[in-house]
Formats: structure tokens, C-alpha cells, sequence
């Protein structure tokens, strides 16, 4: 009974190492972002936390070889991991503002963060093989066979947590509470062990972890407001996302970040931001006699959409179609942003899958895909991506761009030259004078006199201060491929 009540134990710890490493990711993004620096870290500190564990445990189970240090490690792991909800907002918060005092590369606050929060149940999860293989091997002979046997039930639950985590936990019941689950199931099986070998003295400490671990899954269970004005957040296979409301206005925001993805005010026209720029190009494709066909890839909170409908269709015939990877997005759009009430169809899918599997072309493609509020998703700025955006124009179509990047960093030249290396004329100019959101405009040949025509006041007024900063933008080898990108490694475009 022991010695299968150990198998058990030791797939479940498998399974919850996985489990852990694919949470910290998540735990972490909305400080530091989503980027190659987060998962490394996470892959990291997991690989640390085992490296240390492994032979630390075995040490230990040689020294005393009881039974009732596996129990006590479990108890480690479970008591550690449940400290990791209550506390990873404090200690994000407080390594953003050191990194910004300090200037503090991104990369090592986020393998700082990891290290703070997840070295020491990792490492009591690694510790717990060694001990298991001491327990259960009860001759030499068959010592190969049992270990043989502990690895493999390592690994299977390993493999189970990878997809239990990622395709159900996290997106169904959020990052938080799947910590609390595993650290739960930990705790069960430490119990376990403790009823194997007969209740004691110390069944008031096992009463205390079940009220810890209870009380966890009651705070866990309602969403914790991590901003002010949150007025409702899910979380989803992608990202948190949260609406906040201050007086009228409603935003739209991805993984608690500094920015914000969307506003929305119900009784205003326009949103008097780069999104508005965007309903000019309408007035610059030859007329048709039939509608102009629009792609928005990027729904957000559905600003571009709403902005032809109440101000491009009275003039210009618009039929728009949306691209938007995550379903909660729509939800909290259709929810809090009018979105339902817009004659739209939205397409919930990843951009490249939808354009590598529609056979529609386009007047206009809008580019506003943004993950973390201000990180372009890499395979969304390549020499690829745009071609294929290119592919499903129709003859004198054109791509709109809003790229969030100040001057002098890396990252607006060599996107501007991988837009550049697609369209022959790519123009680009800031918002308003020296706003970090750029507008990129390309096409085979841009019909920029078409924009002086008539159309509504505020248009007008945008286009007026706009296009005369409208510079070409020359080719350049430096550019954005599928092979090759930098971008997910961008963080603060503030800092880059």
C-alpha cells in the first residue's frame, strides 16, 4: 500500500512541476511581459530548482531514511507554492519600480521574480524522486527496475500537467487558483501518507494545511482587483483581460498592464486617438460600386470598427471584418463596448491561420494586434506576415499600421523596413508631433491626393496635421523575418 501510494505521489509531483513552470510564466507576464526572457526564466529556474532538489534529497533520505521525510518535503512544496498567489503581486510591483529606479534590465527582474517565487517549491518537488527511489527499493536487484519505473511516472505526469494546465486549469479556472490546486494535491498526498502510518499528535498540523489550503481556494476563487475601477476580468488562454471604468470612460486592459488597449466613452464619436487616423483611408481608394471591404486584425475593445461605422458609412459604403485570437477579448467587447451593437463580423482566430485559410480580399487591411497592451506579437511584423497581408489586397489596396515604438529605438526602423521590403510605397509619420504611436501606411502605389477630398471635420483636421509629415520610408536589409525577430524580447518600448 505504501509503495503505491508512493507511485502515485511521484506522478503527481511530476505533474505538478509542469504545472508550476507553465503558472510562472503566466504569474509573471503582467510585470514583465510575455516575452522569450519570461519563459526562459521560467524553463530556468524550474531546471535550477530540480538540479538543486535531485541530489539534496537524496542526501537527506541517506541521512534518515524514514518515511516521514517525504511527508515533510511534500508539506514544504505544498505550504511554499500556496504563498505564491498571496504574494507574486507585492513582489512584482516592487521589482517593476526597482527596475524602473534602478534600470534594471528586464530579463534579470524577471529571473529574479521567478527565483523569489518558485526556487523553493521546485526544489522541494525535485527532492521528492530520490526519496521515493529510497523508500520503495527494497533490494539491489530490483533497484534499476523501480527507478526505471519512478523516472517514467515522473515524466507521464509531467506530460499530463503540460496539457491539463495549458488546455484546461489556467483557462478555464485562471493562473491563481491552479496554484492553489496543485499545492492542494500535494497536501492531499502528504495526508495520505500520514493516514498510511496512523494518525498521531501531529494530525493538528495536518488540520491547519486544510485550512490553509480551504481558506486559499475561498480568497482564490473571487478575482483579486489588481488595479483601480476594475469593473470585471477573466482570465483566458492568452492574457487577463480586465475592463476598468473612471467616470464615462471604459478601458480595455491586457495582463494589468501600465497601458491601455482600448477606451471607450458611449457617447462620443470618436476615441481622439491613433485609431481615428485610420478612417481616412476609406476616402483614398478609388470608389466602387459596391462596399469597401475592411479587415481589422486586432479587435481590441472594437474602436476602428465603431469609427466607420458612425463616421465612414454615412459617406463610404464599409463592410468590416475582425480578426481576434481571443474569445474573452469578444466577450468583454461585446460586454462593455457595444460591440454587439455593430453590424461586424468577428472572426475568432489566430491572424496568420486566417489569412493563410481565407480566400476574401480586401480594400484595406488594419494592423492593431497587441499583446501586453504594447508587444506586437512577433510573427505579426515579418517579412511573411506582410506578404501575406499583401496577397489578400485587391489592386489598389492598402495596409494601415499602428505601431507603438518611440523614435530611436530598435525596434520602428526595422519594422518600418520589413513593411518597406513588402509595399514599394510605405510612408510613416507619429501621430501628433512627437507621439510615440507611429502610423504606417503601404501599398503599390498610395493615392495620397485621393485624401484631399471631402470628408467629416475631424477627419479633415486629422488628415491636415497628419499627412504633410508623411515621409517615405526607404528599403533597408535590416528587417523582421519568420526565422529571425527581436520582438519577443520587447517589453517597455518606453525603455528600447
Amino acid at each position: 500500500m505504501q509503495r503505491r501510494a508512493i507511485y502515485i505521489i511521484v506522478f503527481i509531483t511530476g505533474l505538478c512541476v509542469t504545472t508550476i513552470e507553465i503558472a510562472a510564466a503566466r504569474i509573471v507576464a503582467p510585470f514583465f511581459g510575455s516575452t522569450i526572457y519570461v519563459w526562459g526564466s521560467a524553463i530556468g529556474v524550474v531546471l535550477l530548482g530540480l538540479a538543486i532538489g535531485y541530489p539534496l534529497g537524496g542526501v537527506i533520505i541517506d541521512r534518515h531514511p524514514k518515511e516521514a521525510i517525504l511527508r515533510i518535503t511534500l508539506f514544504i512544496a505544498s505550504l511554499t507554492a500556496l504563498c505564491i498567489p498571496w504574494s507574486y503581486e507585492l513582489i512584482g510591483q516592487s521589482l517593476v519600480h526597482w527596475s524602473s529606479l534602478w534600470h534594471t534590465p528586464i530579463a534579470f527582474c524577471a529571473f529574479i521574480m521567478m527565483v523569489t517565487l518558485f526556487l523553493i517549491p521546485i526544489t522541494a518537488l525535485g527532492m521528492v524522486s530520490p526519496i521515493a527511489l529510497r523508500l520503495s527499493v527494497t533490494s539491489v536487484q530490483r533497484s534499476g527496475t523501480i527507478g526505471g519505473l519512478l523516472s517514467g511516472l515522473a515524466t507521464a505526469g509531467s506530460i499530463a500537467g503540460t496539457f491539463l494546465s495549458a488546455f484546461w486549469l489556467i483557462p478555464e479556472i485562471g493562473t491563481r487558483l491552479t496554484i492553489v490546486i496543485t499545492a492542494g494535491m500535494l497536501l492531499v498526498m502528504a495526508t495520505i501518507l500520514q493516514l498510511i502510518n496512523g494518525l498521531n499528535k501531529s494530525r493538528l498540523i495536518f488540520l491547519f494545511f486544510i485550512l490553509l489550503f480551504a481558506t486559499s481556494i475561498l480568497v482564490m476563487h473571487t478575482p483579486e482587483i489588481s488595479r483601480p475601477g476594475v469593473v470585471w476580468e477573466k482570465e483566458s488562454a492568452y492574457q487577463l483581460v480586465q475592463v476598468t471604468q473612471i467616470g464615462d470612460y471604459r478601458f480595455l486592459v491586457h495582463d494589468a498592464n501600465f497601458a491601455v488597449q482600448s477606451e471607450y466613452l458611449p457617447s462620443a464619436t470618436y476615441s481622439h486617438s491613433p485609431y481615428d487616423v485610420f478612417g481616412i483611408l476609406p476616402y483614398m481608394i478609388p470608389s466602387k460600386d459596391k462596399p469597401l471591404q475592411v479587415l481589422v486584425i486586432g479587435l481590441g475593445g472594437g474602436n476602428i470598427p465603431r469609427l466607420f461605422d458612425t463616421v465612414v458609412n454615412p459617406d463610404i459604403p464599409v463592410t468590416v471584418t475582425a480578426v481576434e485570437i481571443d474569445p474573452v477579448v469578444v466577450t468583454a467587447a461585446n460586454k462593455y463596448f457595444g460591440l454587439k451593437d455593430l453590424p461586424l463580423t468577428v472572426v475568432v482566430d489566430d491572424a496568420r491561420h486566417y489569412l493563410q485559410t481565407t480566400p476574401t480580399t480586401f480594400d484595406i487591411i488594419i494592423v492593431d494586434a497587441y499583446t501586453h497592451e504594447t508587444q506586437i506579437p512577433p510573427m505579426l511584423a515579418t517579412k511573411e506576415f506582410f506578404t501575406e497581408v499583401h496577397d489578400h489586397l485587391t489592386t489598389g489596396g492598402m495596409v494601415g499600421i499602428n505601431a507603438f515604438a518611440p523614435v530611436g529605438g530598435r525596434y520602428l526602423p526595422k519594422l518600418l523596413s520589413t513593411v518597406a521590403a513588402v509595399f514599394p510605397d510605405t510612408r510613416e509619420a507619429p501621430f501628433t508631433s512627437g507621439a510615440i504611436n507611429h502610423i504606417i501606411i503601404g501599398a503599390d502605389s498610395l493615392p495620397v491626393d485621393q485624401a484631399n477630398q471631402t470628408m467629416p471635420p475631424l477627419l479633415s483636421e486629422i488628415r491636415d496635421q497628419l499627412f504633410p509629415r508623411l515621409r517615405t520610408v526607404p528599403k533597408n536589409a535590416d528587417i523582421y523575418t519568420d526565422d529571425r525577430t527581436d520582438l519577443d524580447i520587447r517589453v517597455r518600448p518606453l525603455l528600447q
